[in-house]
């Protein structure tokens, strides 16, 4: 069989967006971002957030729980490999209905 390469990954560029969880959206819904680029999560909403990578309940790969993601809190993540990322709140929604989002992340 052919050895698979490993994907592609890119340093911080130092670029910085944000995701507002507001009570039950995360605006924008879809974000593109170059590679290397930090994403700050605000939870602007009256209510307890999570941010949840569709797959991932524990968030072992990132993502932030809501002991973490109280009403003001941030969790930032910088994403340094191209490709999409599907997000939700499992407290609002599922990965396709609800509370949801994905981050893009473009080659540099």
């Amino acid at each position: 069989p052919a050895a698979t390469e490993p994907p592609v990954t890119y340093a911080p560029n130092g670029e910085v967006a944000e995701v507002l969880s507001i009570d039950n959206t995360f605006l924008p819904g879809v974000l593109t971002v170059a590679a290397g680029t930090e994403v700050k999560f605000v939870n602007n909403g009256r209510n307890d957030h999570n941010v949840v990578p569709e797959g991932d309940l524990e968030v072992s790969t990132w993502g932030v729980l809501e002991d973490g993601f109280h009403q003001g809190d941030t969790y930032s993540y910088i994403f340094t490999t191209p490709g999409t990322y599907v997000y939700y709140c499992t407290i609002h929604g599922t990965s396709t209905v609800g509370m949801f989002g994905s981050v893009v992340v473009t080659e540099p």
